[in-house]
C-alpha cells in the first residue's frame, strides 16, 4: 500500500480539531470526525430525556429547579383537589399517573448512570412534597 492508496477524509462529515499535549511537553492538534447521525432511532429521545432529568451543575440552577418542581406540583395538587369532585376526572388522573409510572420505569431502565436514577428519585420526592402541600 503506497501513499496514493490512503483514503481521503469525507468532506461532508463534521470534524473538530482537538489540541493535545505531547510526550515532551509540546502541543499537537488532532482532527477527529464527529458522527453526523445516530443509527438507533430512539437514541436522540433517550439523550434529551436523560439530559432533562439530570440535576444541574450549579447551585443557583439547582435551587431554581427545586422551586420550579415544588411550585408546579403544588399547583397541580391544588387544581387536582378541586377537579377531583367532577365526574370522570378520577379516570383521567388514573391514566396520567399510569403513564407517568411507566415513563419512570423506562427512564430507570434507560439510565446507565446512577446519578440519573437518583435525580429521578429526587424529582419524585419533590412532586410528592408539592402535591402534599397543594392538597392541604
Amino acid at each position: 500500500m503506497n501513499n496514493n492508496d490512503k483514503q481521503l477524509p469525507n468532506p461532508n462529515k463534521p470534524q473538530v480539531n482537538v489540541e493535545l499535549p505531547t510526550e515532551f511537553g509540546g502541543r499537537k492538534i488532532q482532527q477527529l470526525d464527529i458522527q453526523g447521525h445516530t443509527t438507533h432511532p430512539h437514541a436522540d429521545f433517550n439523550w434529551h430525556l436523560l439530559n432533562q432529568i439530570g440535576l444541574p451543575a450549579r447551585v443557583p440552577d439547582v435551587l431554581a429547579d427545586l422551586i420550579l418542581w415544588l411550585a408546579a406540583s403544588t399547583f397541580i395538587g391544588s387544581v387536582g383537589k378541586l377537579l377531583i369532585q367532577l365526574p370522570g376526572v378520577i379516570v383521567i388522573i388514573g391514566v396520567v399517573l399510569i403513564i407517568l409510572f411507566f415513563l419512570s420505569i423506562y427512564v430507570l431502565n434507560t439510565a446507565s448512570q446512577a446519578s440519573i436514577r437518583w435525580s429521578l428519585v429526587y424529582r419524585w420526592i419533590l412532586i410528592f412534597i408539592g402535591i402534599g402541600l397543594g392538597v392541604r
